[in-house]
């Protein structure tokens, strides 16, 4: 780490630390992130940490079943960072399973920042509700999309629909996916899986 650099008399630049900063969040550890971020703010590197950097923390904890670190470390970024907040921070809630946290970043983000949602931002989102039993919620965010829906968004919702045995929704999703991917069978299968169950 840092300290390691200055015992040999090296003093780590602002790409540095933002690799390590990388690398303590692909490896989950939180105590070696906050130690090189605070040395980071000793050293006057603030300013070079990036978005990148605190999105990849972010997400890092998200995959890794850490989702209140990566809630701490968004509200970190916000005290700290805020002008550093794009479009890829906003996309890491929808596997932690906060419905109320993730519909209230939704609205943030566009309120707020003036970040207009992406494919992958309805995606996020219609995973999320659709994970939390809420399908038909989610099928009305689908339906008011300002924007055609993806694989990701119908995958999503699909997702959902198989989850909580949803079959006449599913048959709606299955259809759309088919026209999107005309070539793939899969919804077909999985659509016939579930009426077989």
């Amino acid at each position: 780490m840092p300290s390691l650099m200055m015992q040999s008399r090296v003093s780590p630049q602002a790409s540095t630390i933002n690799a390590l900063l990388l690398a303590s969040a692909i490896t989950v550890d939180l105590r070696a992130g906050k130690e090189i971020h605070g040395y980071s703010v000793a050293m006057g590197f603030e300013e070079d940490v990036s978005s990148i950097t605190w999105n990849s923390m972010i997400f890092a904890c998200v995959n890794h079943g850490y989702c209140d670190e990566a809630i701490e470390l968004f509200n970190q970024m916000v005290k700290m960072e805020e002008r550093k907040l794009d479009h890829l921070t906003f996309t890491a809630c929808s596997h932690a399973g906060m419905v109320d946290l993730g519909e209230g970043l939704f609205s943030l983000m566009q309120e707020k920042y003036g970040i207009v949602p992406r494919l992958e931002h309805y995606a996020c989102l219609v995973d999320l509700l659709g994970r939390a039993g809420k399908v038909d919620e989610a099928y009305g965010i689908v339906q008011r999309m300002p924007i055609d829906a993806n694989l990701f968004v119908w995958g999503a919702l699909f997702g959902a629909c198989r989850q909580h045995n949803c079959l006449d929704l599913a048959e709606i999703v299955a259809k759309r996916l088919a026209k999107l991917e005309p070539k793939s069978s899969g919804s077909s299968v999985v659509l016939s899986s579930l009426y077989g169950e």
